[in-house]
């Protein structure tokens, strides 16, 4: 029988788990991070694009148009962006339920939060006149804030709209609204304490943006085009023009340069109208962008568009009837998984396909590769020098990365399948198929990808969410247990036993030398002894504190993704009583978390890819390797060198010199005893590139020289033991 209030029993657990098992604060970081998120309005100043991008607010470098480039990132109240407006030195942000905030972007390289004030609850959009700042509140209507003092922005006034206030504009002391099913609304906000609604005019469609110049406002009004209005007298709005796109065509962004309106059509791109004469607009050209174009800014002969889950993208609008992408930023905007293979990770986004990330340096990680040949991919996993990747729209895909920095599709299951979550080992692939009434899983051999059998789990509509393989086994996480299954013979699973959760549910399962890892309601980690799969056998558990999104182990570590807001690093080694670690908050929502090697990786929707440097966790076997090992000759010395002069080591007992190093580096002990002295060097995938081994004896500076010439530049991390124990870890650098 389940307790009752579960959710207190295991909060209860969390606060006995903080005292006897503390965590360290936050101590990881990401090392490395590639902005991404899903960008929703962009404005431009000089030359930078501020992007408001859903979980995110990125600033970008636009001086070369054709190859825009993250500079920074701000990290938004209630991690949501959804509207930007700029005046001087500071970007004003329209957060959702996170308000307004004001950020200081005097240096476009280090935004700063100045000021930030709750009252918007449903933050749209906003504009900024002079010492006041409109937001379109949703269905809150019409917010204004005093941002006189940018380090305090304050409610002023307020309109109550009978729409969903999408967007605003202002001019001449008079805002107007786009709102949404109510059309436009026009208030006299002369006395911003007191707003006054002087007008209003429905319009058939939807009002999702508004765009003003001289005496005309262009309404986006979704499913019917673009609404022409006349503001010749404000209190007397007439509707002179509707520049209709056509059927099934969404229009939810307008800006108005000179004689041209530019239009974002949402699945269609970018439309250009010709509005020298505003009561008969004349439809231009046209360039469908590849994502969904939410919103335009025009600065020169360049239109700016936020392309959603397609990043930002350049259109060239020199020739207004033929526009075509000069650039773009765009990188995976919801990323679904994520695996690493030497210094390389492979992201699967849910819409735009397979992206190479080369994390070399780990500090600027970059895109090498895209692959969009494929819609909704879902997971992804690694067997050898092939790559699967599950796809809803598309079936299961097989890549070889013997160029692991240039995958290349070998094979396909084709389009009549569908999958959402994916296992392989060295000879066997096994794919889920979501939602649906029939096969939930389905075993295939691999390399070939030939159908090999198929298994009905017990629960729907809540098919399996999570699964693991390990040797003639497969683990299932189906939502109301853990399911193991014998697969000895693929074409014929049978269910060896299940195994129920805490409380509810099952969310997600890993397994390692018979040891499985589960993710369960109410923020429950558990561990279970299936050495024997008939009787699996509950070993110890862990309140994270919030709900489990994915799990993975790796060395004596359980990395997690966590919903909402971070990832998660467990110790594992004493399976009876697992114990947070260490823990990074994140921005968006994490979706995945892999280690392999000397980093992890971590995947975030709607935000960015990090990068994580987990030197005091790898273990150190590799998973994955590309390059061969170098031995270099080993050098000893029982005293110390020239470099070693009294106090090098200032009380500590290894160091490094030189570091970085060209033809030599120096490892320095100091040892109390005699003792065998080794030094394992690993290269940033996490390899084996070096060892050094010596007995030594105690009294004075000893040392053992690392010839490093044949070695190739870049990053090293060498761990150092006295006699079996580890006793330091150095990051130390070749240079060529």
């Amino acid at each position: 029988m389940r307790p009752p209030f579960p959710h207190i029993i295991t909060f209860v657990l969390f606060l006995l788990s903080m005292l006897y098992n503390p965590c360290v604060l936050s101590a990881l970081q990401p090392c490395g991070y590639l902005i991404c998120g899903l960008p929703r309005e962009v404005e431009i100043q000089g030359t930078y694009a501020y992007v408001a991008a859903e979980g995110i607010f990125v600033i970008m470098d636009i001086s070369d148009p054709l190859h825009p480039v993250p500079v920074s990132y701000f990290e938004p109240p209630g991690y949501a962006a959804y509207g930007v407006a700029l005046q001087g030195d500071y970007a004003y942000l329209a957060c959702n339920s996170g308000g307004l905030c004001v950020v200081d972007i005097s240096d476009p390289n280090l935004p700063q939060q100045a000021g930030v004030t709750l009252q918007p609850t449903s933050a749209q959009s906003v504009a900024v006149d002079g010492n006041f700042a409109y937001v379109a509140d949703g269905e809150n209507g019409l917010r204004i804030i005093d941002i006189s003092n940018p380090a305090s922005p304050g409610q002023v006034g307020y309109q109550y709209l009978t729409g969903t206030a999408r967007a605003v504009a202002v001019k001449d002391s008079t805002a107007f609204v786009a709102d949404g099913d109510d059309g436009l609304r026009i208030i006299d906000v002369s006395t911003p304490s007191a707003p006054n609604e002087i007008a209003f005019h429905d319009t058939p469609g939807y009002a999702f943006d508004i765009a003003l110049d001289g005496n005309f406002a262009y309404v986006a009004d979704y499913q019917e085009g673009v609404a022409v209005f006349d503001l010749s007298s404000p209190a007397s709005p007439s509707l002179t023009a509707y520049a209709y796109m056509g059927s099934g065509v969404y229009t939810l962004g307008v800006d108005v340069a000179g004689n041209y309106l530019y239009v974002a059509q949402d699945l269609h791109g970018l439309r250009i109208v010709d509005i020298a004469n505003p009561s008969q607009p004349v439809l231009l050209g046209a360039y469908d962008t590849p994502g969904l174009a939410k919103a335009v800014r025009v600065n020169s002969s360049h239109a700016y568009v936020a392309d959603y889950s397609r990043g930002l993208r350049v259109i060239d609008i020199d020739d207004k009837n033929n526009p075509a992408e000069a650039g773009n930023y765009s990188s995976p905007g919801s990323p679904q998984a994520l695996e690493i293979c030497g210094h390389y990770m492979y992201v699967v986004d849910l819409y735009t396909g397979l992206h190479v990330i080369d994390f070399a340096d780990p500090t600027h990680p970059l895109e090498v590769y895209n692959y969009s040949g494929f819609l909704l991919g879902r997971d992804i996993a690694i067997s050898g020098n092939r790559l699967y990747v599950a796809t809803q729209l598309d079936g299961l895909l097989q890549f070889s990365i013997t160029d692991p920095a240039s995958p290349h599709l070998l094979a396909s299951t084709g389009s009549s399948m569908q999958f959402s979550l994916l296992a392989v080992t060295q000879n066997l692939a096994c794919a889920v198929t979501p939602w649906t009434t029939s096969t939930d899983l389905i075993f295939f051999d691999i390399p070939r990808l030939s159908y090999r059998g198929s298994y009905n789990t017990p629960v729907y509509p809540d098919s399996p969410r999570g699964l693991a393989l390990e040797n003639d086994w497969a683990y299932i996480a189906d939502y109301d247990n853990l399911l193991i299954l014998n697969i000895t013979d693929p074409a014929s699973p049978v269910i060896e036993s299940t195994f129920p959760p805490v409380y509810d549910h099952v969310y997600n399962v890993d397994v390692k030398d018979g040891i499985a890892y589960l993710l369960e309601s109410w923020g429950v980690f558990r561990v279970v002894d299936v050495s024997n799969p008939a009787s699996p056998l509950a070993l110890g558990q862990y309140a994270t504190s919030s709900v489990g999104q994915t799990v993975q182990v790796y060395g004596d570590y359980a990395y997690i993704a966590n919903m909402p807001y971070n990832f998660k690093i467990v110790d594992v080694r004493n399976k009876n009583a697992p114990a947070e670690i260490d823990f990074c908050n994140a921005l968006g929502r994490p979706t995945d978390f892999r280690a392999r090697g000397l980093y992890a990786g971590g995947t975030s929707e709607g935000a960015g890819i990090y990068v994580f440097d987990i030197v005091s966790y790898a273990p150190p076997t590799p998973t994955c390797t590309h390059t061969p090992t170098v031995t270099p000759t080993v050098t000893l010395s029982a005293t110390a060198s020239p470099e070693s002069a009294a106090g090098i080591l200032l009380g500590r007992k290894c160091l490094a010199c030189p570091n970085p190093a060209r033809q030599e580096m120096r490892f320095f002990f100091q040892l109390e005893s005699p003792t065998t002295v080794r030094v394992l060097i690993y290269n940033i995938a996490g390899e084996l590139a070096s060892s050094l081994e010596a007995e030594l004896d105690a009294g004075g500076n000893k040392s053992l020289v690392w010839n490093c010439e044949q070695m190739g530049p870049g990053i090293y991390f060498a761990r150092i033991f006295f006699g079996g124990s580890e006793v330091e870890k150095l990051k130390v650098s070749v240079v060529k």
